[in-house]
Order: C-alpha cells, then sequence, then structure tokens
C-alpha cells in the first residue's frame, strides 16, 4: 500500500517547518519543549549555515502571517462555507469571529512583548 498526498509536494524550508509547527494556534505544548523542538530540528537540519539567522529574522513574519490566517473567518466567502458545511447561523458567526479576533490580536501581542524575538531560541543562541 502506497498513500502519496501531492498536496504538500516538494522540499520545505526548514525555517518554515520549524516556525509553523510553534507558531500554529493549535499547537499547546509548553516553553520547555519549543525550545526542545527547534534545539533538534537545528540539530538535524544542521548542514544549513543560515538556518538560525533566518529563523532569528523570519519568527516575527509567520507569526503575523499565522495571525492574518486566523482572520480568514472575517472573508465572507471562508464564512459562506463554513456556514453551508455546519448550517451556522449569524451569531455564530459573529462567536466564531471574536474568538479568531483575539487569537490573532494575542500573537500580535505576544511579537510586541518579546520585541519580535523568539523566545524559545536557547539564550546562547540569540
Amino acid at each position: 500500500l502506497v498513500w502519496l498526498d501531492f498536496e504538500y509536494f516538494g522540499w520545505d524550508d526548514p525555517v518554515k517547518l520549524i516556525c509553523d509547527f510553534l507558531w500554529h494556534p493549535g499547537m499547546e505544548i509548553n516553553d520547555e519543549l519549543k525550545e526542545k523542538w527547534i534545539t533538534d530540528c537545528c540539530k538535524i537540519f544542521g548542514d544549513d549555515p543560515n538556518l538560525l539567522s533566518r529563523l532569528k529574522t523570519d519568527w516575527p513574519l509567520y507569526g503575523l502571517r499565522w495571525s492574518l490566517i486566523l482572520l480568514n473567518e472575517f472573508l465572507p466567502k471562508q464564512w459562506e462555507n463554513r456556514r453551508q458545511a455546519k448550517q451556522w447561523d449569524s451569531e455564530v458567526q459573529t462567536e466564531k469571529q471574536l474568538i479568531q479576533l483575539q487569537k490573532a490580536k494575542s500573537i500580535c501581542q505576544f511579537l510586541q512583548q518579546s520585541q519580535l524575538e523568539c523566545p524559545y531560541l536557547m539564550k546562547s543562541s540569540r
């Protein structure tokens, strides 16, 4: 049995992998495991001499990207697809949008508080 998934076909940037894993709103792991994730990924992709510098510069950009992804709930086409699939009304729409807005704000506040730096990098790596 062979399964081919072409949706994400091709090479992905390790920095994108690292950041997407950590920024994903459904990711609920503690800071210690987040630090371990980055440390171990840096070991795995250690042949990339620019990995750490790209991670440092790209970290806040991926955070902003995820905050915008969360706001997709405000796009009329996105909401119409959800409404049809789950038969939700406008009251549920407002509730879901407020939740997503709060998640997006939280990301932006986190970025601001951390001064756009990734807090999960080992202190010696910063």
